[in-house]
């Protein structure tokens, strides 16, 4: 098997050939003459306490009830401000823009 590349500037290494312009390498395939060796084993992961997992499930409901709290708060101040935009938009739209500019600017 030969691979054709332009050829180099630089000293010839034994295998090489040059011929027409071109560098050819000598390329020989063969099994790797170094030993591969096994990948140690890893030690067997712990089995979990009854316990642990309880207390993991535990902390995971308590994270998850304060999540849902800290949402719930957002939300009401959400449509608490939209409300107080609405009650606004409402009053605007019965004034003219002078007592727009008056009150609101």
């Amino acid at each position: 098997m030969c691979f054709n590349m332009p050829e180099l500037s630089r000293k010839h290494l034994p295998g090489e050939h040059v011929d027409d312009g071109f560098l050819k390498f000598e390329v020989i395939i063969e099994d790797a003459k170094t030993k591969k060796l096994p990948r140690p084993k890893s030690a067997p992961a712990p089995v979990p306490k009854y316990e642990d997992i309880k207390e993991k499930l535990k902390a995971a409901e308590v994270r998850r009830m304060k999540f849902e709290a800290e949402q719930k708060i957002f939300l009401e101040e959400k449509a608490k401000k939209a409300s107080e935009v609405r009650a606004k938009k409402a009053i605007i739209g019965n004034l003219t823009e002078e007592q727009i500019r008056q009150e609101f600017l």
